[in-house]
């Protein structure tokens, strides 16, 4: 074996210096494209949300009354009995009437879609369920008397490219979470806002029950209506935000009841949330576990863990037709009994206290999975 020279030797330190600095230079570099590449996204969101905001504007600015009658017209057509004959209306009468049918409900059910769900996806989302929440009503419940209770929201998830780039939306699943978390705050406004609401509940998906948590949370800390059942279906949440000590372990505790729906058998939550959720930064935790993975596990408060059988991530508001929806529609049939709903909030509304300004938590220590 050939005894080492220093020049030997020279050159391998040099080579092996080479190769360290090569690999930090190209580390440096990728780690530059995916932060460049992060910015790109969040400036696409934030364009996407106020071209949205400018549509919506100038859609509302644009439809005339005229339009709103003839809808009226033709629910009083199909809902005789629902629509009650009334003499002629002013402008502002008719505004003032159509103010009062949303901004009048004493109690309300607020359906929040997942991420990657633009606005025709989330539409569809919330048709299925309404379907499947007709079927299932008892005593019979006829369309259209779930509006009365359901609001849908929609909010930004979405990176609302074209064509074939569609399927990248994953890409901006960092960012998403961002605004999931910004969203709860404006959402808890609008609903303090509403003058004769008092309990409002919630049903979410995915990473709109980080929306509904972050919601609560506000509500809990500045007051509102009281926060009376909530549904968190294939929950995109890190299970240690919701754990005692968690950031929102307050928003749990504060809900009157809640249902955790899951399944090990969503991949999406087992194979891309957790570092999805690690790409976030911030709070969300290394490689944290779903919320909506194995249930509940842990939580304190009024909660309830159902395991929905061969569940797939979108499989729990109705609209796949999937074996594993309807066992979804049958438990938030159970739960929330909408068909008992219309004499639910008679006798509540007659007997109830004025809206308080602010809720401390519940104290409530049991956690259940079934």
């Amino acid at each position: 074996m050939a005894t080492p020279t220093p020049e030997n030797i020279y050159q391998t330190i040099d080579s092996l210096v080479g190769f360290i600095l090569r690999y930090a230079v190209t580390l440096a570099a990728i780690s530059g494209l995916a932060m460049a590449l992060i910015e790109l996204v969040k400036g696409l969101l934030s364009w996407r949300d106020r071209f949205h905001k400018r549509r919506l504007r100038k859609w509302i600015e644009s439809v005339p009354l005229k339009d709103l009658r003839e809808t009226l017209g033709r629910l009083k057509e199909r809902f005789p009995e629902d629509v009650k004959p009334a003499p002629p209306e002013t402008d502002l009468e008719l505004h003032r009437r159509i103010y009062d049918s949303i901004y009048g409900r004493a109690e309300a059910v607020v359906l929040v879609h997942g991420f990657n769900n633009h606005y025709g996806e989330a539409g569809n989302a919330y048709y299925g369920f309404r379907g499947e929440q007709y079927k299932r009503a008892a005593p019979g419940l006829l369309e259209p008397r779930l509006e009365k209770i359901l609001a849908d929201l929609f909010w930004p998830g979405d990176a609302a490219w074209w064509g074939w780039l569609d399927y990248a939306d994953f890409l901006v699943y960092p960012a998403a979470v961002g605004t999931a978390h910004e969203a709860g705050e404006p959402l808890a406004r609008h609903l303090k806002s509403m003058p004769n609401l008092r309990v409002v509940h919630f049903i979410g998906h995915s990473l709109g029950c980080r929306v509904v948590l972050e919601a609560i949370e506000q509500i809990r800390q500045d007051g509102g209506p009281v926060v009376g059942k909530v549904c968190l279906m294939a929950a995109a949440v890190p299970l240690e935000m919701v754990k005692t000590g968690g950031v929102l372990a307050g928003a749990i505790e504060h809900c009157a009841e809640v249902r955790v729906f899951h399944s090990d058998d969503d991949w999406v939550l087992r194979d891309t949330f957790p570092p999805g959720q690690t790409l976030a930064g911030g709070d969300e935790g290394t490689l944290p576990q779903a919320l909506g993975l194995n249930g509940a596990v842990g939580v304190a408060g009024r909660v309830e863990s159902f395991d929905v059988t061969d569940a797939r991530h979108g499989d729990y508001w109705g609209h796949s037709g999937e074996p594993p929806c309807f066992i979804a529609a049958d438990r938030i049939a159970e739960f929330f009994q909408f068909g008992s709903w219309e004499r639910t909030i008679a006798a509540r509304d007659a007997g109830m206290a004025p809206r308080p300004g602010s809720a401390a938590s519940r104290d409530v220590s049991y956690s259940r999975k079934v």
